[in-house]
């Protein structure tokens, strides 16, 4: 197994260049030891963790401007009650980022009085995935809403 001096990629023992990067590997292979394994599962697991928390900035970033430019379209064209715009936005907003960020205090704040050790609970995957795809449907909900309000204004 050949490793990327670049990128720390383990390659066939017969490639020339790394799959990822690109970079010339060496003529020989190298082993790793159980160290340098561990520190590349949790450098590649902290890179996923970081594009994934710039996806969802970047996600709310979006609706922030959608919904923004929304609204002041709606308030131009005639006259929209702007608290009611404002509490949906920051409704959603702290929707979203308690869903995505913080899935284990939404658990907390939605079950501390049906479980008495809930500090104990080992929340499942399936429950950050789903709370993730709920943070992303508040925000698209959040836009559906804007759009209906405008119609029927």
């Amino acid at each position: 197994m050949k490793i990327c001096s670049k990128c720390n990629t383990d390659n066939a023992d017969n490639a020339l260049h790394c799959a990822v990067c690109g970079a010339k590997l060496d003529a020989v292979g190298t082993k790793r030891s159980a160290e340098e394994y561990v520190d590349a599962y949790f450098k590649k697991e902290a890179h996923k963790e970081g594009l994934e928390r710039l996806i969802s900035f970047l996600a709310l970033g979006c609706f922030a401007a959608i919904y923004i430019t929304l609204s002041v379209v709606l308030a131009l064209r005639q006259s929209v009650s702007f608290s009611i715009l404002l509490l949906i936005f920051i409704l959603c907003v702290v929707g979203f980022v308690g869903a995505v960020f913080f899935p284990r205090a939404f658990f907390v704040l939605t079950h501390i009085t049906q479980i008495d050790n809930i500090d104990d609970v080992e929340l499942s995957d399936w429950y950050y995935i789903s709370s993730k795809i709920g943070g992303y449907l508040i925000l698209l909900l959040g836009i559906i809403f804007l759009l209906w309000y405008g119609a029927q204004i």
